[in-house]
């Protein structure tokens, strides 16, 4: 395993999340995630394994969707974002168990 930042009790980032995060200002992004957390633990399937997608609907739109799927591409969660100046169009988020206690948010190319 990589190395990892604690963002919350129970909750760590791989290196490749901080890296983005500082690079492009995205720790509003974490807190989306984190926030949602007691709603995904309530779901079987998002116990397992989250997908978290950030979609901006065109590249200089100024607003922004987090989606949550399910592995198999059934949607969970969804949250508008009205502002943001986030510049890149999109981002991808996985959130997964580290072990009994831990969770840990990385990007796809982590897992």
């Amino acid at each position: 395993m990589g190395e990892y930042y604690r963002l919350h009790p129970g909750m760590l980032i791989t290196c490749g999340v901080k890296a983005f995060c500082d690079e492009h200002g995205a720790w509003w992004m974490l807190d989306i995630l984190w926030s949602y957390q007691p709603q995904c633990r309530k779901d079987k399937m998002l116990r397992e394994i989250q997908f978290w997608k950030f979609e901006k609907p065109t590249p200089d739109a100024s607003t922004i969707t987090a989606i949550c799927e399910r592995d198999g591409g059934d949607v969970a969660i969804t949250q508008e974002v009205p502002y943001t100046d986030f510049r890149p169009q999109s981002c991808r988020l996985w959130v997964a168990p580290a072990d009994g206690e831990q969770w840990v948010i990385m990007l796809p190319e982590e897992y």
